[in-house]
């Protein structure tokens, strides 16, 4: 008796007690993740604060600020202070309630417990929550799947009207292992604008979908897929444009320090001015390039200043361009096609740069690559574009382009130096660039 006394007293002692445990080690969870998201926005971008922290026994309440004081973040932030008509920088407020109950499997989900947050963007001048709550389940190893209900809701924001139908997205995040996964749905939502131009953008139903990792090497892999249903615009009852659906399919695999990716997207656009209904198709195929070097390049380009000299970006980017042309990489663009009531224009290009020896020059890259071009243009489309600049028929005259049916084509080669048009050769010195840097 004396046994089954001293058990029920340590396991009442461990029930009683272990929510203020998990409700640290919750706290960790989130904190680790936050950490993580800051850390993969890149270093110095995001800063992430705890305004406040009430700690309670079966629940805890935290407030985080996350600002952004650097990089392409702060761009995109900085056009939207322009929207919302403030000077100081937004960030984003994050008030999360952490239930951590009883036991952890009190959700009846095995974790660490539940958390319930609210969003708010503060600009100093005015505070906008955001309508709904984001409801996360904490892993045992720090995972954190989240899911947000927007309902459908309408909001002044400067001088335009947002209203929005209801959406759904879903966010799986594990600090240990990278990985992402992230579901949006969405109804669309039109944006009106109320200074009086009477101006009108409808966007239809919305869907992506990602799922990303990082490889052994350290640069993401993985799929990401999107869909707009349609996007319309009109102005004082006038139809500006409208087009859709938009899909855009990408995935991308490691073969150790390689990257591969393939690409594609379609596009149909109503009525566009002077060649009717159009449908854009393009398949791409990116292979064998170095994964860190690419990723790195491509986080540089997005945060430099679109001002800077051709010499100075240049210079931020050589050793990614030095790594990349030294491994080599295939470009293969399978499909560039375009169908348009004017008639069909299909394309290709495909570019091969092989591995180049350490502390290559530029010139050496033009000697050894090989590319392929082919092009077909409606004849029709060009009879419009030559009464309309004469010049372009130059490009007939010099056969460049040559009349095939219904189509002018161009079929072109590259080879150490050497263009062939059409099976006439055209040297190339005219294109080589004056110095590496330009």
């Amino acid at each position: 008796m004396k046994k089954l006394l001293i058990a029920l007293a340590v396991l009442l002692v461990i029930i009683l007690g272990s929510p203020a445990v998990i409700g640290s080690v919750a706290e960790d969870a989130v904190q680790d993740n936050l950490g993580w998201v800051a850390g993969q926005a890149g270093e110095g971008e995001v800063d992430v604060t705890v305004e406040s922290y009430e700690k309670g026994w079966f629940s805890s309440t935290i407030r985080y600020r996350l600002g952004v004081s650097d990089g392409q973040l702060q761009a995109a932030l900085l056009d939207l202070t322009e929207l919302l008509e403030s000077d100081a920088l937004p960030a984003l407020v994050i008030e999360t309630k952490l239930d951590h109950g009883v036991l952890p499997l009190s959700t009846l989900k095995p974790g660490l417990g539940s958390a319930f947050s609210t969003i708010t963007l503060d600009t100093r001048d005015n505070e906008y929550t955001l309508p709904g709550t984001v409801v996360s389940q904490i892993g045992f190893g720090g995972q954190v799947d989240s899911v947000y209900a927007l309902e459908a809701g309408t909001a002044d924001i400067g001088e335009s009207r947002i209203d929005w139908a209801a959406g759904l997205v879903e966010v799986s995040a594990s600090p240990s292992s990278g990985r992402v996964i992230v579901n949006i749905d969405s109804d669309g939502l039109v944006v009106t604008e109320i200074d009086g131009s009477d101006s009108e953008m409808t966007v239809g139903k919305i869907t992506i979908s990602a799922d990303q990792e990082p490889s052994a090497a350290g640069f993401y892999i993985g799929t990401t897929d999107f869909r707009f249903e349609s996007i319309e615009a009109q102005e004082a009852g006038v139809d500006l444009f409208s087009f859709g659906p938009l899909d855009f399919s990408g995935t991308s695999v490691a073969r150790d320090e390689l990257m591969d990716v393939d690409l594609s997207m379609s596009m149909d656009f109503a009525e566009a001015p002077m060649v009717g209904d159009v449908k854009f198709v393009m398949q791409l195929a990116m292979n064998g390039f170095d994964g860190v070097a690419l990723e790195s390049l491509s986080e540089t380009l997005s945060a430099v200043d679109d001002s800077l000299p051709p010499d100075a970006m240049y210079v931020m980017v050589e050793d990614d361009l030095m790594t990349i042309f030294e491994t080599g990489f295939v470009v293969d663009m399978s499909e560039l096609d375009v169908d348009m009531d004017l008639g069909r224009s299909d394309n290709s290009l495909s570019i091969t740069v092989p591995p180049m020896e350490p502390g290559f020059t530029w010139p050496a890259v033009l000697q050894a690559m090989t590319a392929d071009a082919n092009v077909s243009v409606p004849a029709t489309l060009m009879d419009m574009a030559i009464a309309m600049n004469p010049q372009v028929n130059a490009a007939i005259a010099s056969g460049i382009l040559q009349r095939n049916g219904d189509n002018y084509e161009m079929a072109a080669q590259y080879e150490k130096g050497l263009v062939t048009v059409n099976g006439a050769p055209f040297p190339l010195p005219f294109a080589l660039p004056a110095d590496p840097g330009s």
